[in-house]
Parts: structure tokens; sequence; C-alpha cells
């Protein structure tokens, strides 16, 4: 037994932060996630390409055209420690956590582009 609740979708940060970063992505342009991969992500992003996860910096060396690189807010301090140069840098896209918990994914995103 299961139900659909479409009413629920309004609550996904996560959809509207894919979609939103799909139209930024330059062609050609890597899209990598930091640490993690985040399904429901990769479902609404619906790229051609598998989404590789990364760890370090030494990660990147071969994205030579450049990278987007996406991050879970509660994994941005991590990010800071391999990409330093990040901390000032203004993101390609952000979603802010609102503050309604009720059916959240209860992650807020950004990206960051490199290179």
């Amino acid at each position: 037994f299961g139900f659909f609740m479409p009413g629920t979708d309004t609550y996904r940060q996560g959809k509207t932060f894919a979609i939103s970063l799909v139209k930024q992505i330059n062609p050609g342009e890597n899209v990598a996630f930091f640490k993690r991969s985040h399904s429901a992500l990769v479902f609404y992003m619906n790229l051609p390409q598998a989404i590789p996860v990364i760890h370090r910096k030494s990660d990147t060396a071969s994205m030579t055209d450049g990278l987007v690189l996406i991050v879970a807010s509660n994994e941005r301090e991590l990010m800071l420690v391999e990409f330093p140069e990040l901390g000032n840098a203004v993101p390609v896209l952000a979603v802010r956590q609102g503050t309604e918990k009720f059916f959240s994914d209860k992650s807020a995103f950004s990206a960051y582009r490199l290179k």
C-alpha cells in the first residue's frame, strides 16, 4: 500500500536546485559531487553522463574543461579544507535551507565553478 502526495513537491529543494543548475552548466563542463552523491539531484538533473563523486582536490586533475562542484551545506567546511580558494567564492547557485521542516529533504546545496 502506498500513496502519492504531489503537494509535497514544493518542499523539495533538491528538485528546484537541480533543474536550475542544469540551465547554468556550460556545454562540456564537468559536474561532480563533493564527498557523496545525492540521488534526487542526479534524477532531476537528468544528465547524459554519470556524475562522479570527488573526495580530494587531486580527483579533479582530469577534468580540464571546467568543473561545477555540488556540495551539501553540512559538507561545506570539509570542502573548504580541500578547496580553500572557494572560501570567498560566490556560488554559481545556492539554495538556502528554509524554515519548513515537514517533508523537507533537509539539505541545502551550493554549486561552485572551479578552473
